[in-house]
């Protein structure tokens, strides 16, 4: 009882420091999201909206107030990762969201001419049944009579004082309310300007294929920004307009676009924070013809071993998978990140699974359904364009990951959705031996390959879990500490997951592994099943040691303990490698 008690203490501490955690990470940073696009379709990721990560931004929050908190240590370096596939083809263009507190970007926007009263022109718009001008605010008006201003209208917006330029922005905002963002989120007759000025801190930046000088530069950005819309941050961000998300497009492979969003918000001295990126291919219409359920099945798993590799590298640097704060209007908790369902993955895999069966006027529009990951997907209905796309959402990109790997993993990710090659073949998954398994199951219900592929998630319900734990942590007092801890820590079901039948062990390039890992692990399936299992009891034994100490002393920093371990876990058990190179990336060594 003294125990149980105890740990509800504990866990307590652990959500408040999570919590603070959080609001600093989400104060102190914006946002940016990239959306790589095939730009010969014309297709743009229009609709690839984060609302709930809009929310995580009410304030008008400075970002040089402080620096996020960095990870204690990284297991795997900056340039461990490394891949050769990368798109140089000129018609993939990637469009980057960036989130930005409006004080922090007034000085490089403008209006559609240059002039004050273009700001007023209402868009006509039929969602929102606007059709008349907005009014001139009278702060504008008395401004203009005391500077002897005759034709305010005409007069140069870059001259009105930014004070001023506030007003007129929220003049034409104000009272639209949140639900106005739903419909058009887009600040009306306001654009960058062609040309700003950006101030890089070292000397050897090159930014947009340039090399700039250290100190002020003047950059001519009318082709990745001026043509772009510039948006209201969020719904809470309509009346009072305190941020905006601008729309940065090159036609770039996706890791060198990553690399210039942090360098331009560099630039304009805002802090960098999470990174949402949006990686999209064409819908495979003849794949999905020619191979069947297999197509779907080489999809939905794609989507899933997305997922493990970015919750991997997020473990490695530090964090934890789920991620919760509390909305400062509504007081409602919100996630912010967690990790997907076997739901998810079988719905995924079954989204795809429609195409393959020829039933094209019959796929559904999936929204956000399955965006809620560490990487999410998108379906056409997502995206515009001459073409259907469908894309993933790469959402796990925070200011502390290593940018050379993080470009090599985005790179491969681009490559492996536009060219089909998803790291694990139709041969391979014929080899698999989930795909042999009964296709009735025990309640009459009809087994498709999403429930399939789903079964081989980790992040099972805890009683399916542990009916197969080892006979070492099935006692009361663990379970239940196992149990407290899993509210905050979903990683921590990785080491209770059977592992054996995941289909990266019936892939071909599993036999290749042996160069890229440690130099204890063979490249026989069995013994690498047998690393992970005994990786697994290993980290078990930490945590019972976690456990016996909880009543000793409950001021123990159980966060980074668990972080700590998990850490450990992914380095013992190999799942990075194995799970990189599944996606053609390889993982050098690990240097202790």
């Amino acid at each position: 009882m003294e125990k149980q008690k105890n740990i509800k203490m504990l866990t307590v501490k652990l959500n408040t420091h999570f919590f603070l955690m959080l609001v600093l990470l989400f104060t102190f940073c914006s946002t940016t999201i990239i959306t790589v696009i095939n730009s010969s379709s014309i297709a743009y990721a229009a609709t690839a909206t984060d609302d709930d990560d809009d929310d995580d931004d009410d304030s008008d929050d400075d970002d040089d107030s402080g620096e996020d908190e960095q990870p204690t240590f990284i297991l795997y370096k900056d340039g461990d990762l490394i891949s050769k596939n990368c798109l140089n083809d000129p018609t993939i263009e990637a469009s980057v969201e960036l989130e930005i507190p409006m004080k922090k970007i007034i000085n490089i926007l403008t209006t559609n001419d240059g002039k004050v009263g273009t700001l007023f022109k209402k868009i006509s718009n039929k969602q929102t049944r606007e059709t008349k001008d907005y009014q001139l605010p009278p702060e504008l008006i008395d401004w203009a009579k005391k500077n002897n201003v005759s034709d305010i209208e005409n007069f140069s917006w870059e001259k009105l004082p930014n004070e001023l330029k506030m007003i007129c922005w929220q003049s034409i905002s104000k009272g639209k309310g949140k639900n106005y963002f739903f419909y058009d989120r887009k600040i009306p007759n306001t654009i960058v300007k062609p040309k700003i000025k950006l101030n890089f801190n070292n000397g050897n930046t090159t930014f947009m294929g340039q090399l700039m000088k250290q100190g002020e530069n003047e950059v001519d950005v009318s082709r990745v920004l001026t043509k772009n819309p510039v948006e209201y941050r969020g719904p809470t961000d309509v009346d009072d307009v305190s941020g905006v998300e601008l729309h940065f497009r090159e036609g770039r492979p996706a890791g060198e676009v990553h690399e210039d969003a942090w360098k331009f918000l560099d630039g304009l001295n805002v802090c960098r924070n999470y990174q949402h990126i949006h990686i999209v291919a064409p819908i495979p219409y003849k794949e999905f013809k020619e191979k069947k359920e297999y197509q779907a099945l080489l999809m939905g798993d794609f989507f899933r071993r997305a997922n493990l590799l970015a919750e991997l590298l997020s473990i490695d640097s530090g964090s934890s998978i789920l991620k919760n704060a509390t909305d400062v209007g509504t007081k409602d908790e919100v996630t912010y990140f967690n990790s997907i369902t076997p739901e998810m993955v079988k719905g995924v895999t079954d989204y795809f699974l429609t195409y393959a069966t020829g039933n094209d006027d019959f796929v559904p529009d999936i929204g956000d359904d399955f965006k809620m990951g560490w990487v999410g997907m998108r379906g056409k209905d997502k995206y515009d364009g001459p073409i259907d796309l469908w894309g993933i959402e790469y959402r796990a990109i925070c200011a502390s990951s290593t940018s050379k790997n993080m470009k090599q993993v985005l790179n491969s990710l681009q490559w492996a959705m536009n060219k089909n090659d998803y790291g694990i073949t139709i041969e391979d998954f014929k080899k698999w031996d989930n795909i042999h398994k009964e296709g009735i199951s025990t309640k009459g219900e009809f087994i498709t390959v999403g429930d399939k592929i789903a079964d081989t998630w980790y992040n099972q319900p805890i009683e399916k879990l542990l009916s197969n734990a080892p006979e070492e942590i099935k006692n009361q007092s663990l379970i239940l500490h196992l149990k407290e801890i899993i509210k905050d820590h979903q990683e921590v079901k990785m080491l209770l997951h059977d592992w054996d039948h995941d289909p990266i062990f019936s892939s071909s390039k599993f036999n290749f592994l042996n160069a890229n890992v440690n130099a204890n692990v063979n490249a026989n399936a069995d013994q690498a099943r047998k690393e992970i299992k005994s990786a697994q009891l290993n980290a078990f034994k930490k945590l019972i040691n976690l456990n016996h100490n909880l009543g000793i002393n409950i001021d123990i920093n159980i966060n980074n303990s668990i972080n700590e371990i998990m850490k450990k876990f992914v380095t013992e058990s190999n799942l990075l490698s194995i799970v990189a190179k599944s996606l053609d990336i390889e993982v050098r060594p690990y240097r202790p």
